[in-house]
């Protein structure tokens, strides 16, 4: 057994002895002696006790615990950076500790990262925004709201989130927690798709070639498709190629149809692949 597995048992026994102990001295003792190997939890409540005679000692501890992963640890270690007790006030670094802890499902974590973001969402925060949208998406310490989940992706997007814009389309598509349009989906993909996204640019191309959204438009189709193909999107790549070769949205174009599809199979596009071959014989 490795010297690292040994402490790690070595400090479990020491913690479940606290535990198992009627003695408080006894307890606090093999308490104090499970979290002198890195026990979490033993480090959690070591810092308890140090707060009474020590704050400054508690605060170490307590970031020990925290950073070994123990959620209460990293709560409360979020409050503290909230309210400026013992640290410097700091709401970036209350919310990095409270998202931590609540991505190991600590409920009132949970809570307080919706309490947060709300606060940074309305004061123009795109990206808190989304992610409160994602909260409600889930239901994570917030109750379940498809309609609040698009109503914050909405707000998100007017911040120039990207990847709002592409989860509200898509919620558009759906008819989820707004009612469905596809053109309210088509004009959102676009905006993405200007902004540089590859998959909003690959999308919207095949929203011109179909007319989903939008009157069918194989020209602007086949801008879409270079603009992604350009950037290394496969399935661009692949549709650019068919498209020189078909003569569809330009003119019949041989010698570029089999650059792109090369492209394309030199990426492991199976079908491209067996294009090509049909094409050299």
């Amino acid at each position: 057994m490795s010297g690292t597995k040994k402490s790690i048992n070595y400090a479990e026994v020491r913690y479940r002895l606290g535990l198992e102990s009627d003695d408080n001295k006894d307890a606090l003792c093999w308490f104090l002696t499970a979290a002198k190997y890195e026990h979490p939890i033993a480090q959690f409540h070591e810092s308890l006790v140090l707060k009474e005679s020590s704050h400054s000692a508690s605060m170490l501890v307590l970031f020990k615990s925290a950073e070994n992963h123990y959620p209460e640890a990293q709560y409360q270690l979020g409050l503290c950076f909230e309210r400026g007790d013992g640290v410097e006030e700091s709401e970036t670094k209350a919310l990095l500790w409270i998202r931590l802890a609540s991505k190991q499902n600590h409920f009132k974590a949970q809570q307080k990262l919706a309490e947060i973001l709300t606060k940074f969402a309305n004061e123009g925060n795109g990206h808190a925004a989304y992610e409160l949208a994602g909260l409600y998406r889930n239901g994570i310490g917030v109750e379940k709201s498809f309609k609040k989940c698009a109503q914050w992706l909405e707000k998100s997007c007017g911040l120039n989130h990207i990847q709002a814009m592409m989860d509200l389309a898509e919620m558009y598509d759906g008819g989820i927690g707004v009612d469905d349009s596809v053109v309210m989906a088509f004009q959102l993909y676009n905006e993405a798709a200007e902004n540089g996204n590859i998959d909003a640019q690959y999308i919207l191309a095949k929203r011109y070639n179909h007319g989903r959204g939008t009157p069918p438009d194989p020209t602007m189709a086949l801008e879409w498709f270079l603009r992604a193909a350009k950037q290394g999107h496969i399935e661009s790549q692949f549709l650019v190629a068919v498209m020189f070769k078909s003569g569809k949205g330009t003119r019949a174009n041989p010698s570029e149809a089999i650059r792109w599809m090369t492209f394309a199979s030199n990426q492991g596009h199976e079908e491209a692949a067996r294009r090509l071959k049909r094409w050299s014989q």
